[in-house]
């Protein structure tokens, strides 16, 4: 799990989508890929995504190199918490590292737009496109290395999450999501030489990544729902901390006021109860 969160959590939307490209053989996108892919980027509003970006984002979804959904996954938790994580995912890379999982070290510079550097050296700006009730959109472009020696290989992509509230068959509420991928790079040399290490094919690794940029929040929502007494010493701003990031951490803990404490030892030892059956 470490070394998959370690390629994944890139900004959620980064590294993994830049990895999984870069592991995977420059081959043509499936027919059912092609057809996905053409579905899902015509219903996207490209007039509401900001105009330095309208150009870069309209290439990635019309000529991706690869595409892929993650699987349709309801799990529970507070719907509050888990918008807080799309909108501050640079958190969310904390909260990760706290639980002892390596990842990138990503901070905040401005509005919807964080910058990552993860330990092998890929580097990515990631810019909020698209804000919708249940539907989040980001556009990442950068540099990826898939290993710590090797080449870094240009790459833009564009992340889609759709999302909705919903109620268990035993009357919990959580969320129930679903992630795409769009990722265009360059299919030369560089990326014919990760193939070759790696043995993957563009579907498998992109489905992977899909599957990843939604257990980043997924989990990370579940278990700060579960343990509402964790953030305020695992996500306590530090003397370097800048005053926006405070103000994101002190409404995330207004959030949790008031909800109830866990075992954090027995959730690291049990899984979670089934979430079956859930409805809007």
């Amino acid at each position: 799990m470490t070394r998959n969160l370690h390629l994944g959590l890139f900004l959620a939307i980064g590294s993994t989508l830049a990895s999984a490209a870069l592991e995977s053989a420059p081959a043509d996108m499936s027919e059912s890929q092609e057809i996905a892919a053409r579905i899902s980027a015509s219903t996207f509003p490209l007039e509401q995504v900001p105009e330095a970006f309208r150009a870069k984002v309209e290439g990635v979804l019309k000529q991706p190199t690869t595409y892929a959904r993650g699987p349709i996954e309801a799990f529970p938790c507070e719907p509050k918490v888990y918008a807080w994580l799309l909108d501050h995912p640079h958190h969310g890379f904390r909260a990760w590292k706290a639980l002892g999982v390596k990842c990138a070290t990503v901070e905040q510079r401005g509005e919807g737009v964080f910058h990552g550097v993860d330990p092998w050296g890929s580097e990515m700006t990631c810019h909020e496109i698209l804000r919708e009730p249940n539907r989040r959109a980001w556009f990442a472009e950068g540099t990826a290395k898939p290993a710590p020696i090797g080449p870094s290989v240009p790459i833009r992509a564009v992340v889609l999450i759709r999302y909705h509230d919903v109620v268990g068959a035993d009357g919990r509420v959580g969320v129930r999501h679903r992630a795409e991928v769009f990722a265009q790079y360059d299919a030369g040399r560089a990326a014919k030489l990760v193939s070759r290490l790696w043995g993957l094919t563009n579907e498998a690794v992109t489905r992977k990544a899909a599957e990843q940029i939604e257990l980043f929040f997924s989990g990370l929502a579940w278990y700060i729902s579960e343990h509402p007494e964790w953030p305020p010493t695992a996500l306590k701003p530090d003397k370097k901390a800048s005053p926006r990031d405070v103000e994101q951490i002190a409404l995330l803990m207004q959030m949790l006021a008031g909800l109830p404490v866990g075992d954090a030892d027995k959730t690291a030892r049990t899984p979670p109860p089934p979430f079956s059956g859930a409805n809007p």
